[in-house]
């Protein structure tokens, strides 16, 4: 068993230094040139984005995509629930601002205006960022349900409006 056991070490041996001799061949390549895999990497993702850039077409005059519509609903949906939840405390004037926001920020995102759009988004991210970090503290099945509510909705809403806001960006031909 002995021939067995030095032939295992010779050939671990063996691979080692062919590693090492890969190893140092290699280091030696790169050493003139040591950012070249990073330049080829960002040379592949800024063709990659060329071409997805290329296939994006401005909104025609009256679109109004899957992701905008939706998050009109969702906008109306939750600045309407914070006024309902704001005047049966009382609150009126919160009520009443929850409801003008609302309407605002969707009467925004219905005439396609990219800030209102981009805004839109920043409150969705912050949303789901918000949900799952509560998520986390929640100590009831109710809480951990409404978080994961906020989540399910927001998240696919925030994704469409993604691709909402850079055909927005495209220059009309």
């Amino acid at each position: 068993m002995p021939d067995a056991e030095d032939d295992l070490a010779a050939a671990r041996e063996a691979a080692r230094q062919d590693f090492a001799r890969e190893q140092a061949e290699a280091g030696r390549a790169q050493a003139g040139d040591r950012n070249a895999g990073m330049r080829r990497g960002y040379a592949r993702g800024r063709a990659r984005d060329d071409a997805i850039r290329a296939q994006l077409t401005p909104l025609a005059p009256g679109e109004r995509p899957l992701g905008l519509k939706l998050a009109v609903v969702v906008v109306l949906l939750i600045c309407g629930a914070n006024a309902i939840i704001a005047a049966t405390d009382e609150h009126y004037l919160y009520a009443a601002l929850f409801a003008v926001g609302g309407i605002a920020l969707a009467a925004g995102l219905w005439a396609r205006i990219y800030p209102v759009v981009l805004l839109v988004e920043a409150l969705l991210g912050l949303a789901i960022i918000f949900a799952i970090l509560a998520l986390m503290l929640a100590t009831t099945l109710l809480a951990a349900l409404a978080c994961i509510a906020v989540v399910v909705i927001s998240a696919p809403v925030f994704w469409l409006l993604i691709r909402v806001m850079a055909r927005l960006q495209v220059p009309r031909q």
